[in-house]
């Protein structure tokens, strides 16, 4: 794929995502009319909190995730348990930056109050099941979009902004199959019924909100890594971490997919992504950090859009490489109703709008030629484009 059009791919899902407006290299004018999403969760705004809480606490991640159930304005008394010093309330004053300002007791280096008068975020609720609620910090629907963000992919070594545009449907479905006993996913996943606390569970490119992960550590007492490239999405699932109470132990760390060897080796008994093979120049990347991070026997579960052929290119890179991988798509007869009744929204785009749910279970060890060869096929496949 050649930069222009990885550019072009690029700025038309972010422009989908922030104007929300669908754009597709065939149709340059977006659509006024955006597909709206299966929505499988149930989700509303998270009801304000008390704004007269008190809380032992100086780490900004957690005073954001309270601020950002407290409301577009408000404070908070933050009546902290130790002592902080000139350099510590600095550090912490710039990690709130705009979004909060910290009154100091006269006396004593503690932090009294936090104030605010405005939140580029809004806190959401989403219903797991009838008594089971998961808290996310989301980003406000069209808030301003700054040139930081346009040009998201420059900074951070190749890694796009597009997952901290939205929650993207593909992660509600995913979760939705995940928990729900009678999906045809559920069914083929045994480890589903039997998560504790010896599995391991790991998310890739969850974005701006890791819903699967932090769904399945609210219901079993999982041990769920989520990952992601971009530093955004670490901070707010950090955030979002904060605004849950847990059953499970559930870290989030910045993790770039490469064909190198990475540092979470062959330790995830189930690895989860939805929506992460839209850009095929990643394509190598993300299926060797797949084998570098499960376990022999440990399954991966996808859930993509086709994307026009990038789902098929994803596949047959993992098809090439000999006895890696078994590949099964997994049968999903809601989905399936789902996606007849949406045919009648004109809206509706199944190659956007219609994931498929693919499993890829482990059955070696990943090999130094498996790395190369993946490397090969991804500069075979670019060469070939650039000369179409």
């Amino acid at each position: 794929m050649t930069q222009s059009s990885v550019s072009e791919a690029r700025w038309g899902i972010l422009r989908s995502a922030l104007l929300g407006e669908e754009c597709s290299g065939d149709n340059k004018e977006a659509s006024i009319h955006r597909f709206a999403g299966w929505n499988l969760l149930k989700k509303k705004r998270a009801a304000p909190l008390d704004q007269s809480v008190e809380f032992s606490c100086h780490d900004a991640h957690a005073i954001l995730a309270r601020q950002c159930l407290f409301g577009d304005k408000g404070s908070m008394s933050a009546t902290c348990s130790v002592l902080m010093s000139d350099a510590e309330i600095k550090k912490l004053r710039e990690q709130l930056g705009r979004q909060g300002i910290l009154a100091k007791h006269p006396d004593e280096h503690r932090v009294m109050e936090v104030k605010w008068s405005y939140c580029p975020h809004v806190g959401m609720e989403y219903s797991l099941d009838d008594s089971t609620t998961l808290f996310a910090r989301e980003r406000k629907p069209r808030r301003r979009v700054t040139v930081r963000e346009l040009l998201s992919h420059d900074l951070h070594q190749g890694v796009d902004n597009t997952g901290q545009t939205c929650v993207w449907d593909s992660e509600s479905t995913l979760t939705h199959c995940l928990l729900n006993k009678e999906s045809g996913l559920y069914k083929s996943l045994p480890i589903l019924s039997q998560l504790s606390s010896k599995h391991n569970v790991i998310e890739l490119g969850v974005g701006m909100v890791g819903i699967a992960g932090l769904a399945l550590a609210k219901v079993a007492p999982v041990n769920v890594l989520l990952t992601d490239g971009h530093p955004d999405a670490v901070e707010n699932n950090n955030i979002n971490i904060r605004m849950n109470t847990l059953l499970g132990n559930v870290l989030c760390e910045r993790l770039l997919w490469s064909t190198d060897i990475q540092v979470h080796q062959e330790e995830a008994d189930l690895l989860l992504c939805s929506d992460c093979t839209h850009f095929q120049e990643h394509h190598a990347g993300l299926m060797i950090t797949l084998g570098n991070l499960l376990k022999i026997g440990g399954t991966a579960v996808l859930c993509q859009p086709p994307r026009a052929k990038s789902l098929d290119c994803f596949l047959n890179i993992c098809d090439s490489i000999s006895g890696l991988w078994e590949v099964k798509v997994v049968s999903e007869p809601s989905l399936e109703l789902l996606h007849q009744e949406s045919l009648r929204d004109s809206s509706y785009d199944p190659n956007l709008h219609c994931p498929c749910i693919v499993l890829l279970t482990k059955l070696r060890g990943l090999r130094a030629e498996d790395r190369q060869l993946a490397r090969e096929l991804q500069l075979a496949r670019e060469l070939q484009e650039r000369r179409g």
